[in-house]
């Protein structure tokens, strides 16, 4: 299902924030030193947990998203250190 790959509001706020600040990648609940899955590589984006519903609006936590990594779909991009499609 590509909407449970889709960013969340967080999420986006997350990577806007580290771009502008200049800083590049910032770790994060789901792309850190020790868990980095392929959906953390560039192009690649994960679903997420079985239990969780997709919620676009999620403006307080980023939600753990590191299931089925796929390639990002047409049309989205997905960088590097977020496991979603923007």
């Amino acid at each position: 299902n590509a909407l449970q790959r889709v960013c969340t509001a967080i999420e986006v706020e997350f990577y806007l924030r580290s771009v502008s600040e200049g800083n590049g990648f910032k770790p994060n609940k789901n792309c850190n030193l020790s868990d980095w899955t392929q959906g953390c590589e560039p192009g690649w984006a994960c679903t997420l947990s079985e239990d969780r519903e997709i919620d676009l609006n999620e403006s307080k936590e980023i939600p753990f998203r590191t299931r089925d990594p796929l390639p990002c779909c047409e049309g989205f991009f997905c960088p590097r250190g977020l496991t979603c499609m923007i």
